[in-house]
């Protein structure tokens, strides 16, 4: 009369329940999983970052487990320099009077899906890559209000499976940042 169980399944003599739950999923994430950031009194930076998670999925419709790991490591380095100076003149400035800070990030991180299948026992790989990661910036402080930045952005993905190809791709280029409340 209310529903639970619906109905009995005519093959097996077993209930069918009212709602069925096609797949459970967890998510783990560790981001930074272990992390250090320094700062120095030369004014140069270092980060360390390894990050770390995992993505388990049961599917109750075709009984398999799909696993995703993920592990990645980030090296950066940077540098601030105020009042630099100039190799060479520019409209008769030979000095900045802003600060002017050096970045640099490079990161790697590894992604394997495996596919387990419970009635033969069996682990498929069916995805993965590595990403390889390199992105320089320069920020130049004009003042409170407009901030430069110059930025190079390099990704290479290394697959590890025969079924994708390598992509890399680069982007470059000048972001100005205007603030207009102070």
């Amino acid at each position: 009369g209310i529903g639970f169980p619906s109905f009995l399944d005519s093959v097996s003599g077993n209930f069918v329940p009212y709602f069925q739950v096609p797949s459970l999923t967890i998510n783990e994430q560790f981001n930074p999983l272990i992390g250090i950031e320094a700062t120095l009194k030369n004014k140069m930076s270092f980060r360390i970052e390894y990050l770390q998670s995992r993505i388990v999925s049961l599917s109750l419709i075709d009984y398999q487990i799909s696993t995703t790991n993920s592990q990645g490591f980030t090296i950066g380095a940077g540098y601030r320099v105020k009042n630099m100076l100039l190799p060479f003149p520019i409209y008769g400035i030979t000095r900045l009077k802003n600060d002017l800070n050096f970045k640099l990030d490079i990161s790697v991180r590894d992604d394997i899906t495996t596919n387990n299948f419970l009635a033969q026992n069996i682990d498929v790989p069916t995805r993965g890559q590595r990403v390889v990661t390199i992105s320089p910036t320069i920020d130049y402080i004009v003042s409170k209000s407009l901030t430069l930045r110059f930025f190079y952005d390099r990704r290479q993905s290394i697959p590890y499976v025969s079924s994708s190809f390598p992509i890399t791709t680069t982007r470059a280029g000048l972001t100005l940042r205007f603030i207009f409340a102070q």
